[in-house]
């Protein structure tokens, strides 16, 4: 198991190493002129858009996330119990279903814009409306499709911070909103920073959304380089970019963090404030916002046009992608799960290089999908060089697991070590003594007391390959082909009443992760 450790560890520096590198791995003539093109031409536009988007999704995930975590936690109020589960189910949603609704639901053809037109009497340039295909339409749609890892790390920081403070604070006089101010939003510093980091990372790497919208952010010039230009060096040193951004994001949210430590002392239980009538309505209806536009109003278009879309869908269609998406999602979840579970086994040895190796391992979260996807491109250019193999990691499901390893090894990881640290050593020393072997032990012993900890972990991956876009649309296999891909491919081609069953399927089968993972971790 600690060979295992060392063999994750370095899979997962491959691919990002093998980006880092990409300056300095020998080009051709042509590979230059082209880098030197898209630098001149079209990097700065990408960096500023990308830098658009970075600052948006700070504000808005941040604002949403944080004040309906502080808002459930602190308040009571009509529908407070629903809403605590309800804020969730933006996740099934990805960012690109998300920017395909409202980009034919608000676009100058669209339903809204139309009834506004007939109620009116407008005409084309008489009005001013939001353009949905903009960098701040980009925004809100990920910041939708982001704001819940905002909204769950942020209430699990103020359910952990103790009644004690707050009654000490409320003894001296502090109001309500003094308290949040001053005491509990400078306590979850370190848990909103990781959440807004963790919205950043889906900001930074979305390809699918920004395509749908037309906004060109580094993600997508990757993405175009790779597939228009069949350029590895300038694709690897766009995805450089990205590499830096995911790593000053990590670095930001450790700044952020500091040496920021609080310990409970007493419950962590406290009654919740009930508000008048005028007030908590208000405040439900702030709440129910983030999943009324993040999922309702995306979840109800979509069966709208699914109306239209009887004629050209078919039964074996929808069972084609959705079987390859399953097929994919099951096999990734088990794979990543039980690699996590043997090598938080190995680390619980107590030998320190394998915590060392485990770190490295969880290191691929932090880099987008995109990334993982052109360095294990750049392995197979490398690869064919040597032994002339041309089909190892790229169209083959090998390629693609690996590249499912590195990005949602930490995914998995971080449950099942949680789960480890509620089971005392003493078990293990005990076994041990009797002559069982660390593997019985792990079968026997630890296997039965981790059945919750590893089913979260396979839904959490679950979740995660379900929605995942740029890594499965560059490695997958070619007789593979996912839901996410399908949706992606329709609306691309502004085709959305086909792409709509397909989507609904996908939101569908999220949904019933997200719910499923609610259940087992039995959230108030």
């Amino acid at each position: 198991m600690r060979l295992l450790a060392v063999c994750v560890a370095a899979l997962c520096l491959l691919p990002l190493g093998l980006v880092a590198a990409s300056w300095a791995l020998p080009a051709s003539e042509m590979a230059l002129a082209n880098w030197q093109h898209v630098l001149a031409t079209t990097v700065p536009d990408y960096v500023r858009h990308t830098a658009a988007l970075i600052a948006g999704v700070v504000c808005v995930a941040g604002v949403l996330g944080v004040s309906t975590a502080w808002l459930i936690s602190a308040y009571e109020f009509p529908g407070r119990r629903y809403l605590a589960w309800m804020l969730v189910l933006p996740l099934a949603v990805p960012s690109y279903i998300m920017a395909m609704s409202y980009g034919t639901l608000l676009e100058f053809a669209g339903p809204v814009q139309t009834m506004l037109r007939e109620a009116t009497g407008w005409e084309h340039g008489d009005y001013w409306f939001p353009p949905i295909r903009s960098t701040g339409g980009a925004v809100w749609m990920v910041s939708l499709a982001a704001s819940p890892y905002v909204y769950l790390l942020s209430r699990l920081a103020f359910r952990m911070q103790p009644e004690s403070w707050f009654e000490a604070a409320g003894s001296m006089g502090t109001s309500r909103r003094g308290l949040f101010w001053r005491l509990a939003l400078p306590a979850a510093r370190p848990f909103i920073a990781a959440g807004i980091a963790l919205a950043l990372m889906e900001a930074i790497a979305d390809i699918g959304a920004m395509h749908m919208l037309g906004v060109p952010t580094i993600a997508t010039g990757v993405y175009r380089t790779w597939f228009n230009m069949h350029e590895p060096l300038v694709a690897g040193r766009l995805a450089s970019f990205l590499l830096i951004l995911a790593g000053g994001l990590l670095w930001l949210e450790r700044s952020a963090r500091g040496r920021a430590r609080y310990h409970a002392s007493g419950s962590t239980s406290r009654p919740r404030t009930k508000l008048k009538a005028g007030r908590a309505w208000c405040i439900a209806g702030w709440c129910a916002l983030p999943m009324v536009l993040g999922f309702a109003i995306p979840v109800a278009w979509i069966m709208r046009l699914c109306f239209y879309s009887t004629l050209t869908v078919t039964p074996q269609t929808l069972l084609k992608y959705s079987g390859d998406s399953l097929f994919l999602v099951g096999v990734a979840a088990l794979l990543v799960s039980a690699l996590a579970l043997f090598i938080a086994s190995a680390e619980r040895q107590g030998k320190s290089w394998v915590r060392y190796c485990n770190m490295i391992s969880n290191l691929g979260y932090a880099m987008p999908g995109l990334v993982i996807a052109v360095g294990l491109m750049m392995a197979q250019g490398i690869l064919k060089s040597w032994t002339g193999t041309s089909m190892l990691l790229t169209g083959t499901l090998l390629g693609l697991m690996l590249a499912y390893i590195v990005r949602y090894m930490a995914t998995a990881f971080g449950p099942v070590q949680a789960g480890y640290e509620r089971i005392n050593p003493e078990m293990d020393m005990a076994a041990t003594s009797l002559g069982q072997h660390r593997l019985k032990v792990l079968w026997r012993l630890h296997l039965p007391m981790l059945k919750r900890p590893l089913l979260t972990a396979m839904l959490l991956v679950a979740i995660d390959v379900l929605k995942e876009l740029p890594a499965t649309l560059i490695l997958r296999p070619f007789n593979i082909k996912t839901l996410a891909m399908v949706v992606f491919e329709f609306a691309g081609d502004d085709r959305p009443v086909e792409a709509a069953p397909y989507a609904l399927l996908l939101v569908g089968m999220a949904t019933l992760a997200v719910l499923a993972l609610h259940k087992l971790q039995k959230v108030d």
